[in-house]
């Protein structure tokens, strides 16, 4: 059904406005909006997504730069970690956004 897919598209480009809303809070540096928007798109993408589909990376991406922002380098290694395997996993390898998941990583490599 034509209708029903359009709709499910609407509902993860809305996840998708608040992963960026919150990329742009972090800019700001309004942690507690950060929070908040991520936690609006991880509840949109939670009820629309396998827990593994590669947009669901995006959300971990945006919650390692968060822990790192707050100085919780290990919590951010972790985040990036698992955003970079569910990325790898389930992604075409010419992916546009392949360099900045390997850019994520390195940033916090041990």
């Amino acid at each position: 059904d034509i209708g029903a897919r359009e709709a499910a598209i609407a509902i993860l480009e809305t996840a998708d406005v608040y992963i960026h809303l919150a990329n742009c809070c972090l800019i700001a540096g309004s942690f507690t909006s950060v929070r908040a928007h991520l936690e609006k798109a991880y509840l949109i993408q939670e009820k629309s997504l396998a827990p593994d589909h590669f947009l669901t990376s995006y959300h971990l991406l945006a919650s390692g730069d968060l822990a790192k922002a707050q100085g919780d380098v290990e919590l951010a290694r972790q985040f990036y970690t698992k955003a970079i395997k569910i990325f790898g996993e389930t992604a075409v390898p010419q992916h546009t956004d392949w360099q900045l998941f390997k850019d994520k990583g390195t940033a916090v490599a041990p």
